[in-house]
């Protein structure tokens, strides 16, 4: 249960979207991503960290795993409900598809990991299936999202 409070407590802190009514503003909406992009992705490696290490208990392993989830859950969420910048929707959809990729397909195979009693080969398996994935199918949308953020910096005339 702690870590359900960590993640709620670390999404609370992204900057609310309920101001964003009409629509917000280029260098808003690049701020916005680039900050859920940046706090999910560290949330993930320490989170992922502590699942890795045997000395924890199955129960303490869900409620991470349960964390990681949720914490994807709400950015989803509050993305979906954003109003991007009309210029964004390309980014705005390879966002999207990114943090659905990671809450549909990678975070159930961290709940898998849970399944296989620590270091065996089932388990160490499970794990180097969570690392092919990133090197796979997450680098090639984390590259689709970033070339299609430089995209729409150029449009908007975004400088870095």
């Amino acid at each position: 249960m702690k870590y359900f409070y960590i993640a709620l407590l670390s999404i609370l802190a992204i900057p609310s979207l309920e101001s964003c009514k009409r629509g917000m503003s280029p260098k808003d909406y690049n701020e916005l991503v680039v900050n859920l992009h940046e706090r999910s992705w560290q949330y993930l490696q320490n989170k992922s960290s502590e699942l890795y290490t045997s000395e924890i208990y199955y129960e303490t392993s869900k409620d991470i795993v349960d964390s990681i989830e949720f914490v994807f859950d709400t950015i989803i969420g509050r993305l979906d409900s954003t109003k991007y910048p009309r210029e964004a929707h390309r980014f705005h959809q390879a966002t999207m598809k990114l943090f659905e990729y990671m809450r549909d397909s990678v975070i159930p195979l961290y709940a898998i990991t849970l399944d296989y009693k620590p270091e065996s080969y089932e388990w160490y398996k499970a794990w180097n299936d969570i690392d092919s994935i990133f090197s796979g199918r997450v680098s090639q949308l984390e590259n689709s999202l970033i070339e299609e953020q430089m995209k729409f910096a150029e449009k908007v005339s975004i400088n870095y």
